[in-house]
């Protein structure tokens, strides 16, 4: 919603000059005025077992919106709904107040709800290891949902298989060895520490409300052009869309091509967004090509052993139309649950390495196992996960607003890092799972744009360990220590001690 601000200032001053106006924000500027993600606190009491089973979680969230609430009321749904993730608590009870302040008006930015969501969730996990003097990564697997539990919201969980990710996860990543491995390096150095994490990850996907379109145009010279209502934001919706078509006309990909998303082609659909735009633009051409192809029927029947060119001059003859509109706008979920149509399911480890002294982090290693069900195309998914989880380094690792009372101190490059290229871990491992098709996903595949920026925790936690090997190696009180995201390199330094 950030962009009607700008929107509504040059409309006003277009309106009263009578003239096309134009507005340029400088970064600074756009760094005070425009509202970012969420802050987010998170009171819990928790109840467990010595085992470390956990047995019930009260929790209270507290979001800070801004002056306004424009995108609060549905962020903060997603972060309640998101709350417990993979884990099965069967006394569970969430509630949770949107705070107005003076800042502004914060904002949806990719994950919206779900990224606070699975790091508090991992953050009481954490805790609960440490009380127990326990290995996080053992009592995780405790606490799994199976297949066909239910989650408090009520959605019914019929194709878990958040265990299976994770054991073979543990096994293709060398987990044992390497955490022997770092427990060895631990023991051996005492001004610098190493880290182990491994965590899981349940990220709901719904589309309901979320209407897309796409028109298919078949020209003269067999060209296929395919104007789609989402847009290209590097997110590989374009390639998706071709090679839908493509598939779905049985045709080469040569022939078809993505011109720029046009309102006036495909009116009245939802914003880019949610992970889900990709797959609903795709189904939406295979309603299009679904309705040439039975145009094309009895062309292609006559003339079986015809080329694409020649069977589009045949029809173009016959008077055949060769244009077509696919739209889906999906009514909210029942089968499954009143909120989301299927869950996407992946695991992280994540090693790292401090210096103590300084609070230097490098990130050594991170493996990655997704499921994408079928993936629609497995480059762009695969750099889509690594983007994600990129993105996601610099919110749990770097990206800290600092304020001087109700002003942004660090509103330009040289106060605030983003992660850039020298921030990517030395060996960044991602594999998709083999032979999970969706059963409820468009084209049996399931989403990827969001879900792996909540794996970057993982990281975060790993960090955590490093910090937790230091302490307990200087003698210092052992147990729980309170560590908040961002990870930034003085939070490290400092609760070194």
């Amino acid at each position: 919603s950030n962009s009607s601000d700008v929107a509504a200032v040059v409309a006003v001053a277009s309106t009263k000059m009578g003239l096309p106006v134009r507005m340029k924000v400088t970064l600074s500027n756009n760094m005070k005025m425009m509202g970012k993600r969420h802050p987010t606190r998170c009171d819990y009491k928790v109840g467990f077992t010595k085992a470390g089973k956990i047995l019930a979680l009260e929790a209270t969230l507290y979001s800070d919106g801004g002056c306004t609430s424009v995108d609060s009321d549905g962020m903060f749904g997603a972060l309640m709904l998101t709350l417990g993730t993979v884990y099965k608590i069967d006394n569970f009870e969430v509630g949770g107040k949107l705070c107005k302040t003076n800042l502004p008006s914060n904002t949806f930015t990719r994950g919206p709800g779900w990224c606070p969501g699975v790091f508090v969730t991992e953050h009481i996990i954490e805790h609960v290891a440490e009380t127990l003097k326990a290995d996080p990564g053992m009592l995780r697997p405790l606490n799994f949902y199976s297949k066909g539990g239910v989650t408090p919201d009520g959605t019914i969980l019929a194709f878990c298989n958040i265990e299976e990710i994770f054991t073979k996860l543990k096994i293709t990543s060398s987990f044992e060895k390497r955490q022997a491995e770092v427990d060895a390096f631990n023991k051996s150095n005492t001004w610098k520490k190493k880290g182990l994490t491994i965590m899981p990850v349940r990220f709901f996907v719904g589309w309901a409300g979320d209407p897309q379109a796409a028109v298919v145009s078949i020209q003269s010279d067999g060209t296929v052009h395919v104007t789609i209502s989402g847009v290209e934001i590097g997110q590989g919706i374009n390639t998706k869309a071709m090679q839908a078509t493509a598939y779905s006309l049985g045709i080469p990909l040569k022939y078809i091509c993505v011109p720029p998303t046009s309102s006036r082609v495909t009116p009245n659909t939802a914003a880019t967004g949610g992970s889900i735009t990709s797959a609903l633009c795709c189904e939406a051409i295979t309603i299009a090509c679904a309705t040439l192809n039975k145009r094309l029927a009895p062309i292609r029947s006559m003339h079986p052993d015809a080329d694409w060119e020649t069977i589009v001059r045949i029809a173009l003859n016959a008077g055949v139309n060769l244009l077509a509109l696919g739209n889906v706008n999906h009514p909210p979920p029942t089968k499954y649950g009143p909120y989301s149509n299927y869950q996407s399911y992946s695991a992280c480890v994540s090693q790292v390495e401090i210096d103590v002294l300084t609070g230097r982090i490098e990130v050594e290693r991170c493996d990655i196992l997704f499921d994408c069900g079928v993936s629609l195309n497995v480059a762009v998914d695969i750099g889509q996960i690594q983007g994600a989880f990129m993105m996601g380094l610099g919110y749990f690792l770097m990206e800290e607003l600092e304020f001087n009372g109700d002003n942004l101190s660090n509103d330009g490059t040289w106060e605030y890092k983003p992660p850039s290229v020298k921030d990517i871990p030395i060996d960044l491992r991602v594999s998709l799972l083999k032979n999970a098709p969706n059963p409820v996903g468009i084209l049996s595949s399931k989403c990827v744009g969001e879900p792996p920026l909540c794996l970057a925790s993982s990281v975060f936690f790993a960090i955590k360990s490093a910090i937790k090997a230091y302490r307990d190696a200087s003698g210092q009180a052992g147990g729980y220590f309170p560590f908040n995201a961002p990870a930034t390199v003085d939070q490290v330094h400092a609760a070194c001690g």
